[in-house]
């Protein structure tokens, strides 16, 4: 009775242990996926705080401004490596804001009537990324995305918004749409600062003169 007893406790004892092993494990697998999720939380909170700081930028009267806040909600939002942003003069789209560009990869710094970049952009108001092959022939090695910074109350474009160079992880349906959304509230805001200007420098009464 005695040998039988220790060996049931011994059994016991061992599948105890062997119980005790599972549940560390298991309990440094958790500690492990609680400070991962801590980082991307903290990660994602001040992605949150920097695109409602850049939102808070495009609601300026001053042209300049805009520009500002939509490169810093570029940067928030969807991370590119390179990006610029254009505006439309006199049937050009000339760039005004350029980030992450390098000697080494030269890109051009304006786009006429005559460009196909600047047809499909101005003239048909179209979204292009790389992923759709005559959107690539049009892009010809310029970019990942390129769109209209649009005002779709009126259809006005202002400008374009293009980005050179995407983490491949980071270029997806997410950041197609919110590239799109972007250049609209960009091209939005900024149409309104320029009306808002050029009110202003017409009216009789002018504030900052």
């Amino acid at each position: 009775r005695h040998r039988v007893e220790r060996s049931t406790l011994w059994k016991d004892m061992t599948a105890a242990e062997a119980r005790e092993q599972v549940n560390t494990r298991a309990y440094e697998q958790v500690n492990k996926a609680k400070d991962r999720l801590e980082i991307q939380v903290s990660g994602q909170l001040k992605t949150v705080v920097s695109s409602f700081k850049a939102a808070k930028d495009l609601e300026q009267e001053d042209p300049a401004m805009v520009l500002s806040g939509a490169r810093d909600m570029i940067r928030s939002v969807i991370s590119p490596e390179m990006f610029s942003i254009f505006v439309l003069e006199e049937q050009n789209l000339t760039v005004m804001v350029k980030s992450g560009w390098k000697a080494e990869q030269p890109v051009k710094e304006s786009f006429g009537i005559r460009d196909p970049l600047y047809q499909a952009i101005v003239g048909e108001k179209r979204f292009l990324t790389l992923n759709n092959r005559e959107d690539r022939d049009i892009l010809d090695g310029e970019g990942v995305m390129a769109g209209p910074m649009i005002n779709r109350e009126n259809g006005d474009v202002s400008g374009m918004i293009k980005i050179e160079s995407l983490g491949f992880m980071d270029f997806n349906v997410s950041s197609v749409e919110n590239f799109k959304a972007l250049c609209e509230w960009a091209g939005a805001s900024y149409d309104l600062a320029n009306r808002l200007q050029s009110a202003r420098a017409d009216s009789v009464v002018n504030q900052d003169s």
